[in-house]
């Protein structure tokens, strides 16, 4: 990336490392939803308002999903850690991108835009 037509110098960059946390309403048939980001030591997920609001049959049960949401809320430092697992949700691999971006608050809600909430 460069700004202004001049290369961005390596310390001016930095490494970020990300997973995405998926919901699988019925895990035999291996189809997910992203439901956030897990980002460093922060997590961004669904709100309960736009699950409610674009909430379809292949969302599965909505009382399930705004329980697993709630469920995971409440035990974030669990799921920060990524030492809490459940059959109905999972953590992608690592995934790492670089920028020269330092707010963090911003770059989540990129990823969270991108992957969570098309």
């Amino acid at each position: 990336m460069c700004i202004k037509n001049k290369p961005l110098e390596r310390e001016e960059r930095q490494e970020y490392k990300y997973n995405i946390i998926r919901y699988y309403p019925k895990r035999e048939t291996e189809e997910f939803i992203n439901i956030g980001i897990l980002f460093n030591e922060d997590m961004l997920l669904l709100s309960k308002e736009t699950v409610i609001k674009s909430h379809c049959p292949f969302m599965g049960d909505l009382d399930k999903l705004l329980g697993v949401l709630q469920y995971i809320e409440d035990n974030r430092d669990s799921f920060i850690k990524k030492t809490h697992y459940w059959h109905n949700f999972d953590f992608t691999e690592d995934r790492f991108f670089v920028s020269d971006k330092k707010d963090k608050q911003a770059l989540i809600q990129e990823l969270y835009d991108f992957y969570v909430k098309k």
